[in-house]
Formats: structure tokens, C-alpha cells, sequence
């Protein structure tokens, strides 16, 4: 489980005590593994291992250290698909991109962002113990480990989207999430409401959504009788159920009594 990783990382970290400010590198999370491909394969499956990876580099930065995705080139392109994973959302997160690419006469990873790129694993270096090494450029002086905060949400019935963290280091700005049949109207440091906020900068905080259904439905049955789960206020996008009446067959919503405007939503 990501959990196992999570501690498994940390424990290592500190049965080699090693501390947060005694890496020049950042800690990387290696995807691979077949079976994190097979996964991907599955409805879903990308966005879990975009919620997997922001799980597990929001413990490690949260500890205090640097943290990076490390995958190769076919990966990055055609398996790390989650929005998690875009350049501007890695970037945004501080998380670091190590790029394998083995290309005889290559002069880059192909991929944005590339703060490391891996080259060859037959590099030929004195006094290693292997006779083949992995041998990499890197773009970037890695410095101290950020401050990070803490975010922790309270969605209200709401569902977030995969690549929201819950751990930053400067100024994160806020996405939407979602609720079927409520209109969001915003987040909230308390949970009475009273203090709307649309980024947090430097800071920990418990976020409230908050959601209204600031619109009415009038049912005119004609004899009808109708489905229960059908509301009478909404916010969002929502779908009718079919009302019933013996002997009928229902024809569909309408906003008009001359049947001319039909409502599928």
C-alpha cells in the first residue's frame, strides 16, 4: 500500500540518518513497475496512481524533504497521464522530474521540465565497484528542502479532484470541487463560513467547502405522480427521474405547457 511506501521511505531515511537538510537530491518516487502500468489500463486506474503519488510525496515533503517522480520517457508520455503529473501541476507541487532516456547521440529527455536526465546505464566511472554505471546531467542546484504547510479539507459531501495536495511550501491556489446537484460557493477556513479564502499562502489550514441550491423546481404532474429522489432545489447540473401514471407512457420533462421545450437536464 501507498502507507507500506510511505513508511518504508521514511524508516530508511532514518535508519541511515539522514536528515532533511543533508541531501543535495531530493527523494524520488520510482514508477515502473509493470504492474502500476497494468493499472492504468483500468477505468480509473490513472487517476489512483495520481492520487498514489500525491499521497506519498506529500508525507516525504512533509517531513522535510525534497521530492521528485522518476520514471522514463515512454512513461512520462503515455502512462503518468493524471493531471498530477503535468509540468505545470509538478511544478506548482515542488515535486521534481528525473527523466530516464537512453539515446546514443541524444542531447536531451525529450520531456518539459527535466531537472535530471539519466542518459545511459553503461557509463564507464573510476573507482565504482560496477563495471556499467547509470550516469545523468542535472538541470538544476538543488537547495534546502522547502518549509511546507498542511492543508486538510472538509468537502461537506463534495468530491475533490485527484491532483489537489495537502501539503505546500509558498502559495497554492484553490481548485473546485464537486457535489451533484449543489453549486459550490467557495472555501472556507471556518465552518460557520465567514471567511472566504481563494489561495493560502504560507500557512496551515483546515478548508470548508461550502454549497448552495439557489434554484427551484415547480412539478406540474398532469396526473402523474412523481419519482421521489426528484428535488425541489438545486445548484448544479442534475438529471429528472421519470415520474409514473397507470395506463401512461411518459413522454418526457417539458418548460412549457405547449410540450415545445423539452428538459433532458
Amino acid at each position: 500500500s501507498v502507507d507500506n511506501e510511505i513508511n518504508q521511505t521514511l524508516d530508511q531515511l532514518k535508519a541511515a540518518g539522514i536528515q532533511p537538510g543533508d541531501l543535495q537530491l531530493p527523494v524520488y518516487l520510482d514508477l515502473e513497475c509493470q504492474a502500476q502500468r497494468d493499472l492504468t489500463k483500468k477505468k480509473g486506474g490513472a487517476e489512483l496512481l495520481g492520487q498514489i503519488a500525491v499521497a506519498w510525496c506529500s508525507a516525504i515533503q512533509a517531513a522535510g524533504y525534497n521530492v521528485g517522480i522518476y520514471a522514463n520517457t515512454d512513461w512520462f508520455n503515455n502512462v503518468l497521464t493524471d493531471e498530477v503529473f503535468s509540468k505545470e501541476t509538478m511544478a506548482a507541487n515542488q515535486w521534481s522530474r528525473w527523466v530516464a532516456r537512453y539515446s546514443w547521440g541524444g542531447t536531451s529527455s525529450k520531456i518539459e521540465n527535466t531537472d535530471i536526465w539519466q542518459f545511459t546505464s553503461i557509463g564507464l566511472v573510476n573507482g565504482t565497484p560496477r563495471k556499467y554505471c547509470d550516469v545523468n546531467f542535472s538541470y538544476v542546484n538543488f537547495g534546502e528542502a522547502p518549509k511546507m504547510y498542511t492543508v486538510k479539507y472538509k468537502l461537506n459531501g463534495g468530491k475533490m479532484v485527484a491532483a489537489n495536495p495537502v501539503s505546500y511550501n509558498n502559495v497554492l491556489s484553490l481548485p473546485t470541487p464537486t457535489r451533484a446537484g449543489y453549486k459550490f460557493d467557495g472555501w472556507y477556513t471556518d465552518k460557520n463560513f465567514k471567511n472566504k479564502v481563494k489561495k493560502l499562502t504560507k500557512k496551515n489550514a483546515t478548508l470548508y467547502a461550502k454549497w448552495s441550491q439557489p434554484y427551484t423546481i415547480k412539478y406540474v404532474m398532469n396526473k402523474g405522480k412523481n419519482h421521489k429522489s426528484n428535488p425541489k432545489k438545486y445548484g448544479g447540473t442534475i438529471t429528472l427521474k421519470n415520474p409514473t401514471r397507470s395506463g401512461y407512457t411518459f413522454k418526457g420533462w417539458y418548460a412549457d405547457r405547449k410540450f415545445k421545450k423539452k428538459v433532458t437536464k
